[in-house]
């Protein structure tokens, strides 16, 4: 219903209370709800109303899909593949930063077309 029935500050499917419930009816309404899609990851809309959009949502940022992962994250993949989409000129995790100005490719070990930035 949009709203904070329970008033713990999470409504609906980003409510534990829901998105775990027993019921069957409401358990299958919060499954069809995950932003766990390449679409839902990347559409700037917080699909299962849990206060998180796209990548900044657990559900896309630990999606078993290849897609998905690549979306939430420039430097997937081995060394190789990671490297080749750390320097391809592509925003390929659609975050705003494109190759050794993402976060994930500077701070990823495996990328040496970056300087990579080690935290200390």
């Amino acid at each position: 219903d949009g709203k904070d029935n329970d008033g713990n500050g999470y409504k609906d499917c980003g409510d534990y209370s829901c998105s775990r419930s027993t019921d069957p009816e409401v358990a299958a309404y919060c499954l069809s709800k995950p932003e766990a899609t390449f679409e839902r990851c990347t559409d700037g809309i917080d699909k299962d109303e849990n206060g998180y959009i796209d990548c900044a949502d657990y559900s896309c940022r630990r999606a078993s899909s290849d897609e998905v992962k690549a979306a939430c994250q420039e430097s997937i993949g081995n060394a190789v593949e990671a490297n080749a989409r750390c320097q391809d000129g592509i925003d390929n995790d659609l975050d705003g930063f494109v190759d050794c100005e993402d976060w994930d490719c500077s701070y990823n070990p495996l990328v040496t077309e970056c300087e990579v930035k080690i935290c200390e």
